[in-house]
């Protein structure tokens, strides 16, 4: 007798949600019990305690939302260029959802959306289950994941329109009107969010068709992006219209058009994405899948346990394993050997908290453009100096657990110590040049040429005293055991004093000593210079002398 389709798909869901659903509970276990309801016993402890905490968390939720509400709302205020703060909202929403896309799209191509616990890989990978059903069941978990910080967004965008078009003060009275406009925005966000996911999923999906790759789907995300700024400069705010779709979608959402026209426009988005990952899970490798994301399991894994040590690891046993491809070094000769490496060993570490302490260095031009106080600007400068030190720290001591094999290199010390903060200064150069050319831009940004003469060879003498901390402190029996100092308060007092004396230097110039703007800056680089060799002279003789 014939087995139907249909039985065929209910029974391989019945084998994948057995699975899965032993994994689920665990993940969300602190959840359940925290709602008073037990996994294990499968029951509500308390069912009053679970409506008082159910309403607690919705309560504290939408506060969290109003707050959020509100600061969004000035955003679409000064958002001028859009028009009206309806247009401007509008315009964010898509420019949201384009970037929901975008991102999910690029992580999807770069490995396996579809996430596969050691477990789940032997049980389902040879196993002649529907890949459909296993596609379907592990896209609806990451896709209500990610609901949670996805959804919110939504919701506050209808929550900011309020507050952007309404003059008078908002009271309790108007809580309905909140209730509506984020229902109303949930009501449209989550079929977008389902569109947008299905749409990324699918590529996925179809990159793991079989043993055959296909490498051009991972420019695919950058092309896309590269078209949106090439046509977000061309058209400006019309944009938005020329991808009326989604604007309907969002102007529903924003009681700014017809609800049943923008959920009919929402759903069949959606129901593009999902057809096109129904049609592309067939052909799914789970066995490419779950070699793709084993690392990503276990860094997952770690991280739950709270062992950071092994976490570094891991992470860094897949940055250097048998998968990276060879590394070239750009100089091949001389002492440019080292600064090759350096690059290489960057390049391999680099991690998005480092993307915010070089945005760090960047700022400063801006902080002193922005914020005339004095006072500010030295602590501007402050924070400056920590971020610099701090890079330099992490580069030098990544050389110095590794001194058997510097000891051994045929370079003269004061050139090992240049090319050892070639990369921390360089990057501080383009950082800063990054804001100067944002204070370029702006016409209501000024800074004094003093500051930007300064701060370039005040970068350098920075990064040398560091240096000279750092290297005063080693000694060759910890750093043979692979142990290497920081810097401490002594290389902080002369990085201040390596931009400090220069910059007194040129007050007193221009203020007691009756010299010109010219010869004030000439007396300002040429101290600067002089601190500069002094440190770098010094930060040699230490390396020398490490026995």
């Amino acid at each position: 007798m014939a087995v139907s389709p249909a039985n065929t798909l209910r029974r391989a869901w019945r084998a994948v949600w057995w699975v899965r659903s032993r994994e689920l509970h665990l993940n969300l276990g602190f959840w359940l019990v925290l709602l008073g309801y037990n996994p294990r016993k499968r029951e509500i402890e308390n069912p009053l305690y679970m409506v008082y905490a159910l309403v607690f968390l919705a309560l504290w939720g939408f506060m969290v939302l109003l707050l959020l509400a509100d600061y969004a709302g000035q955003g679409l205020q000064w958002m001028e260029s859009f028009g009206t703060p309806a247009q401007a909202a509008t315009a964010v929403g898509v420019l949201a959802w384009l970037v929901l896309l975008l991102v999910s799209l690029r992580s999807a191509v770069q490995r396996s959306p579809a996430v596969f616990s050691d477990a789940d890989a032997h049980l389902l990978v040879m196993s002649p289950v529907n890949r459909r059903v296993v596609g379907l069941a592990w896209f609806a978990e990451a896709w209500l994941a990610r609901a949670l910080w996805v959804w919110p967004v939504a919701v506050v965008l209808g929550y900011a329109l309020i507050e952007a078009t309404t003059p008078v003060e908002l009271t309790a009275g108007d809580l309905p009107r909140y209730l509506l406009a984020g229902l109303r925005m949930l009501a449209v966000g989550l079929p977008l969010h389902l569109a947008a996911d299905g749409l990324a999923w699918a590529a996925g999906a179809w990159r793991l068709q079989g043993s055959r790759d296909r490498p051009g789907l991972r420019y695919l995300a950058p092309v896309l992006a590269l078209l949106l700024l090439a046509g977000g400069s061309l058209l400006g705010p019309r944009l938005v219209s020329v991808l009326w779709p989604l604007s309907l979608v969002l102007r529903a959402g924003l009681s700014l058009a017809p609800l049943g026209a923008g959920l009919l426009a929402a759903w069949l988005l959606a129901a593009a994405g999902l057809l096109l990952l129904w049609q592309t899970l067939p052909g799914l490798s789970l066995a490419r899948a779950a070699q793709e994301t084993r690392v990503q399991v276990a860094l997952q894994a770690a991280a739950y346990a709270r062992n950071q040590s092994a976490h570094q690891d891991i992470a860094q046993r897949n940055r250097l394993g048998a998968s990276q491809a060879p590394a070239r070094f750009l100089f091949r000769r001389g002492v440019g050997v080292l600064i090759s490496r350096n690059l290489i060993q960057g390049a391999r570490t680099f991690q998005a908290g480092d993307l915010l302490t070089w945005l760090g260095l960047g700022a400063l031009p801006l902080a002193l453009a922005l914020i005339p106080d004095w006072g500010v600007q030295v602590w501007a400068a402050l924070a400056w100096v920590l971020l610099l030190n701090q890079k330099v720290e992490q580069a030098l001591r990544a050389t110095l657990s590794r001194w058997w094999l510097l000891r051994g290199l045929p370079f003269r010390s004061e050139a090992v110590v240049l090319a050892e903060l070639a990369l921390p200064v360089v990057g501080a150069w383009l950082a800063v040049l990054a804001g100067l050319l944002v204070t370029a831009l702006v016409p209501s940004l000024s800074l004094a040429t003093w500051t930007v003469l300064l701060v370039f060879p005040g970068a350098l003498g920075i990064a040398l005293a560091a240096a000279a901390d750092q290297l005063r402190q080693v000694k060759s029996s910890q750093v043979l055991a692979g142990f290497a100092p920081g810097v401490s308060l002594l290389g902080m007092l002369l990085a201040m004093l390596a931009i400090g004396l220069p910059a007194g230097i040129y007050f007193l110039a221009t203020t007691s000593w009756g010299l010109t703007v010219p010869g004030a800056l000439g007396m300002m680089l040429i101290a600067s210079l002089t601190i500069n060799t002094m440190l770098w002279q010094w930060a040699g003789a230490l390396l020398r002398d490490i026995k």
